[in-house]
């Protein structure tokens, strides 16, 4: 089968999905008691997310450092076929072996933090410390010199993913008031929509004037480098160890 057959495959689905959800019919509840000036408005919603994110420290500092690791990924999450394919052969079978592995990982890795995560009493250090070891098999990755290493990283990858999805998403949901949970979502959507088109931006072209793996060295002894910093950050770090919905 011809891989632009295959992109269509991925294109139709999409947009049975896309259908689906376009067919279902929502009613948002409003109380009718609120006049139509104080009824619920997405750009007033956005901006009061933006004033709770400006005006609390810890949660400042997560979405920072969250946006800081979204612009490192990119050579790590797009680069890395482009690099198989100069560094090891073009065939198919090498770019399914690397998207097996790395779905291994992200599942073996699912099941260890679904059982040990709860060790973790400071999320945020569990965030963290899943960020820098993404990092440092980033780095790690970019000294591949077989096939079979490149795979093996690229398992650690996905191992790592889960972690720091499980943190983060922990953090957010324990630590912000329900009443502007979905804003702060909403904006977490918007930093990883908006910095991964970004990241590739910068990266996508450097690719032609460095070798990934030179990228793929850097980013993550960056990635690296911004793990250290993190621990540094006292209100964040602080957040992972007080009560629920309360600033430290």
């Amino acid at each position: 089968m011809k891989l632009r057959v295959i992109f269509w495959v991925d294109v139709l689905t999409a947009a049975i999905g896309i259908s689906l959800l376009l067919a279902l019919r929502t009613e948002r509840e409003v109380s009718a008691d609120l006049q139509d000036e104080e009824r619920p408005h997405v750009l007033k919603d956005m901006l009061g997310g933006i004033h709770y994110v400006i005006k609390t420290a810890w949660l400042r500092q997560f979405l920072g450092i969250y946006a800081a690791f979204a612009l490192m990924f990119g050579p790590v999450v797009f680069l890395t076929p482009l690099m198989g394919a100069r560094s090891f052969g073009e065939e198919s079978w090498r770019l399914v072996a690397h998207e097996i592995a790395f779905a291994v990982g992200a599942i073996a890795g699912g099941v260890i933090s679904s059982i040990f995560a709860d060790k973790f009493k400071n999320k945020v250090i569990l965030v963290v410390i899943s960020c820098g070891a993404f990092g440092a098999a980033t780095l790690v990755m970019g000294f591949s010199e077989g096939f079979i290493f490149y795979l093996g990283v690229m398992t650690l990858l996905g191992l790592t993913m889960p972690f720091f999805n499980t943190g983060s998403m922990t953090v957010m949901q324990t630590h912000v008031q329900p009443e502007i949970m979905g804003r702060i979502f909403g904006l977490v959507s918007i930093i990883s929509s908006g910095v991964m088109p970004l990241s590739m931006a910068i990266f996508g072209p450097l690719s032609d004037l460095l070798s990934v793996e030179t990228l793929l060295i850097l980013t993550g002894a960056l990635m690296v480098i911004i793990s250290l910093f993190a621990l540094r950050l006292r209100e964040m770090v602080a957040i992972g160890q007080s009560p629920n919905n309360q600033a430290p």
